[in-house]
């Protein structure tokens, strides 16, 4: 697979920044302004809103107050005439059909219709009245409802079954409770009670009733979405058809307890609903029903809304405006700017193209023209350091290959040496004479005359003269098997380069395992580069030595321990020569092989002329 160049960010210019930092700066400041601006718009379209609702909650509470109030006080007439109080203690129907009894239910009957004569709902008046008394009188005027009740014990026992706290003997006073008064029709009744004068037990009830629609309409037109609610938290009037009348308000209990806390009525109360959202509310009792007007706070929104689209708009004007004065002031101030910093940035790219004696050309006398001497100062300075610098690696790689080459050397000596001493001990003086001249052989070929390169078939010729050594040093039978094509005989090595290998083959692959073991060379050029491949079929390695091994032929330093000193001088000497990518790599398998291969650059033939 190909290598993947790397992708450098875009370039941008001094220019381009210059105009995008001006643009910036002022979309931060034309959005500061108009966050700051949006928040005081904001909270003050609130105070408005707040101050509005309090204003409208007041007015309308105290309308209802009255108009509750003066109910009231019209309910009294009527229970203070002497014929209801007198009809409530007849008993009856003895003197139902006498004339007395007449007259008083005439004159009931016109301050009933006194008290619900058309319009009259709407101010001070009632949509509906009911009477009744325990000795059975009953007088009503609801033509347009239908009550829920026809005698005494009935509605006692319907306002019982609805919550109310009412019995049918002990005092009590009057009170305000919801009622059914037909088909999907609600109203409110004010609930007064007559009593026998002397023990105060109850002898009658009279029930003052108002449609709720009646009474929604004294608040609606002001307070779309308020809604009225008792202090225990029944709901009895609202807009809302999620909220029933006559129903316990879904927070009933965290409304009410803010009712009996808060002493500033009108004023904005929070609370939390049942999902754990904060709501705010204001509240006013109304007069004359113990209850209380409430507007959720969140009409106000509507109108901010609508506000806020208007300053929105201009905002978009005026920052537009701004804008293109920006960008026209960053054009001019950029173009300006730049002309000095693009000849220094034309004068870099040169440099980068790899035209090191290129020089910048000062034609001002401001800081870019500053830096751009200073640059040629440097690389003045940096071309004579490189040149130095080139010089010495020169030198210093050649004297590290050359100990390299020194170091190898008197190994092999120390080893041969050390052969020929064992087999003079047993009187092998023949042996031994042999054995001195093929060592004296293999030093002539070695020394070649004091180059570093060989033709790889010396190279060859050194191994053998070393197999010989062996076969009269050692008795050892070991097989040389070479498999190099010709066309590679002639190409230049690093004299002792392989026959350090085939040293380490016989000496750690087959010592104290075999003696007649087989050591193959093979040469072949694969992808530009030269492999040349020791193989033995010795002992092996185990998958942990091999590793070790690899790993210390990458190394700098050659670690103290490590016993393979002739593999990593070798590999060391290739890795100065031609760089990192060349070296050696091992391979082995327990009692199988050892086999280690050498790569090398390989280039053309032209290569051949240039042994030292």
């Amino acid at each position: 697979m190909g290598k993947t160049k790397a992708k450098w960010p875009r370039f941008v210019s001094l220019r381009h920044k210059i105009l995008l930092s001006l643009i910036f700066v002022s979309l931060f400041v034309t959005i500061g302004t108009a966050f700051c601006s949006y928040m005081l718009a904001t909270n003050r379209v609130k105070n408005i809103g707040m101050r509005l609702s309090r204003q409208n909650i007041t007015s309308v509470s105290t309308d209802l107050s009255i108009g509750f109030s003066d109910r009231v006080k019209n309910t009294d007439n009527l229970l203070q005439l002497k014929a209801l109080r007198s009809m409530a203690v007849m008993a009856l129907p003895d003197h139902l059909n006498s004339r007395i009894v007449n007259i008083y239910d005439q004159e009931i009957t016109a301050h009933v219709n006194e008290l619900t004569k058309s319009g009259n709902a709407v101010y001070a008046g009632f949509d509906f009245v009911g009477i009744y008394f325990k000795n059975g009188y009953v007088v009503e005027h609801a033509d347009l409802y239908e009550l829920p009740f026809s005698d005494f014990d009935q509605c006692i026992d319907y306002y019982r079954l609805q919550g109310a706290n009412i019995t049918s003997g002990k005092f009590e006073l009057s009170q305000w409770h919801p009622c059914s008064i037909g088909k999907n029709a609600m109203g409110l009744t004010f609930v007064r009670f007559i009593y026998e004068p002397s023990s105060f037990q109850k002898i009658g009830v009279v029930v003052f009733g108002i449609n709720e629609s009646h009474i929604r309409t004294m608040y609606a037109n002001y307070l779309s979405d308020g809604f009225i609610i008792s202090q225990s938290g029944v709901v009895l009037s609202s807009d809302d058809s999620a909220l029933i009348i006559g129903s316990m308000h879904p927070e009933a209990e965290m409304l009410t307890p803010s009712f009996a806390n808060n002493k500033v009525f009108g004023n904005l109360m929070p609370y939390s609903n049942e999902q754990a959202q904060e709501q705010n509310f204001f509240y006013h009792p109304i007069q004359g029903l113990d209850a209380y007007l409430v507007i959720p706070f969140n009409y106000y929104t509507n109108m901010l809304h609508e506000e806020m689209i208007v300053y929105i708009k201009y905002m978009l004007i005026v920052g537009g405006v701004a804008i293109m004065i920006t960008i026209f002031l960053a054009i001019v101030i950029s173009e300006g700017m730049s002309k000095s910093i693009f000849k220094l940035m034309d004068f870099t790219k040169q440099v980068e193209k790899g035209k090191g004696k290129f020089r910048y050309e000062a034609s001002s006398n401001d800081e870019i023209a500053l830096l751009g001497r200073s640059m040629n100062q440097m690389l003045d300075e940096l071309q004579r350091v490189e040149q130095q610098r080139a010089n010495e690696m020169k030198i210093q790689q050649g004297m590290e290959i050359q100990l390299l080459q020194q170091q190898i050397n008197p190994h092999l000596l120390y080893n041969t040496l050390d052969s020929v001493l064992w087999i003079l001990q047993q009187n092998k003086t023949a042996e031994a004479t042999a054995l001195v001249i093929s060592l004296s052989e293999f030093f002539k070929i070695s020394l070649s005359q004091g180059r570093e390169q060989v033709p790889l078939e010396d190279e060859i010729r050194l191994i053998q003269f070393y197999i010989r050594i062996q076969h009269l040093a050692r008795q050892q039978k070991v097989q040389l098997d070479i498999q190099i094509p010709q066309a590679l005989y002639a190409y230049p090595v690093y004299k002792l380069t392989l026959q350090p290998l085939v040293e380490n083959s016989i000496v750690h692959g087959f010592s104290g395992y075999r003696d007649d073991g087989t050591v193959k060379i093979a040469a072949e050029v694969s992808e530009g580069d030269l492999l040349i491949t020791v193989t033995d079929d010795g002992i092996g390695m185990m998958e942990e030595e091999v590793d070790y091994v690899n790993h210390a032929l990458s190394l700098s330093e050659r670690p103290d321990l490590f016993r393979h000193f002739g593999l990593y001088n070798i590999n060391r000497r290739i890795q100065k020569s031609y760089g990192s990518a060349y070296g050696l790599a091992v391979k082995s398998e327990i009692s199988a092989y050892t086999s280690i291969q050498i790569r090398l650059p390989y280039e053309s033939d032209e290569r051949k002329d240039t042994l030292p």
